[in-house]
């Protein structure tokens, strides 16, 4: 199973904003700047709010174990639907 990488603020949002990955896979997200959330449009999942912290790594795990497309956005800049600050994941 892999691990793929999501950056969480700077220069792009969320970078990358969409992703492919195949069922079983991690998406970690890392933050590199600000205060965000990594929030499931279904709520499947929620990182709760997290600030960068310029001394330890900022980060936030799912393992996706489910064919779809999973729609997320974060709770302070963004909302569902791909309003503001929003990702997808695809899972074949």
């Amino acid at each position: 199973m892999a691990k793929e990488l999501i950056e969480v603020g700077g220069g792009i949002p969320f970078n990358p904003t969409a992703i492919t990955i195949k069922k079983g896979d991690t998406i970690c997200w890392k933050w590199f700047s600000g205060i965000h959330t990594v929030t499931a449009d279904d709520g499947s999942f929620d990182s709760g709010i997290k600030k960068m912290d310029i001394t330890n790594a900022v980060t936030f795990e799912h393992v996706f174990n489910t064919v779809g497309t999973f729609p997320y956005y974060c709770k302070l800049h963004g909302k569902p639907g791909g309003i503001g600050m929003s990702g997808t994941v695809i899972v074949t």
